[in-house]
């Protein structure tokens, strides 16, 4: 079939336009592309990533843009945590209460609007001990809790401690526990109210457990 492009330039330049064009939008779309994070916000909320690309004939600039996560399982994101960035099509500062006004399909100009960080695996991570349970650590431990605060489990690299109100359960590395409450029952007897039977009362102690 004759190629008649060349010869009516009317629909090359068209062509062409239309090229540009997608070419413009897509780079308004934003890229996904590896990253480490440098430097992390005092909520842990956004992160300022280094894009991990050959610098060539692209500049690559660091940018600071939210994590991708849910606000009832917060990532303990760390100097270093490998990732990707992927984007929305409109601005993402109202529904991440940067900023209060509605995102609009106005050209915004800056990636870092549009941009979020997700994290993804790799094979430096420490091995699952059981990839059929689910596996969670942090650097400093592991918290969850209601969302009041009413009752609390805190794993540290110390100790675990079961909180609710008042009462708790506190075991410590070194072999220590201790527990507060208004009443401690074991195989549903009151330990602070529970009677010996065979012995008389007086002021002599019953020898130390062995």
């Amino acid at each position: 079939m004759t190629n008649f492009a060349g010869k009516l330039p009317y629909v090359q330049n068209l062509s062409q336009s239309v090229d540009y064009r997608n070419e413009a939008n897509q780079q308004q779309m934003g890229w996904e592309l590896p990253c480490t994070v440098i430097a992390i916000s005092d909520d842990g909320l956004f992160v300022t990533v280094n894009f991990e690309m050959v610098q060539n004939a692209f500049q690559f600039p660091q940018i600071t843009i939210p994590v991708f996560m849910s606000e009832y399982v917060r990532l303990p994101i760390q100097i270093g945590t490998r990732g990707y960035t992927t984007f929305v099509d409109v601005p993402t500062e109202q529904i991440t209460a940067e900023k209060s006004t509605p995102a609009t399909f106005k050209n915004f100009g800056n990636l870092n609007k549009v941009l979020v960080f997700q994290p993804i695996t790799n094979k430096g991570w420490p091995s699952n001990p059981d990839i059929n349970t689910v596996w969670m650590y942090g650097p400093n431990g592991v918290t969850i809790q209601d969302e009041a605060g009413n009752s609390v489990v805190t794993i540290t690299p110390t100790g675990i401690t079961l909180k609710s109100g008042t009462s708790f359960i506190s075991i410590a590395k070194n072999g220590a526990i201790d527990i507060e409450g208004t009443s401690v029952k074991i195989m549903g007897k009151d330990f602070l109210t529970h009677h010996h039977s065979g012995v008389s009362t007086g002021s002599s102690n019953t020898g130390n457990v062995v």
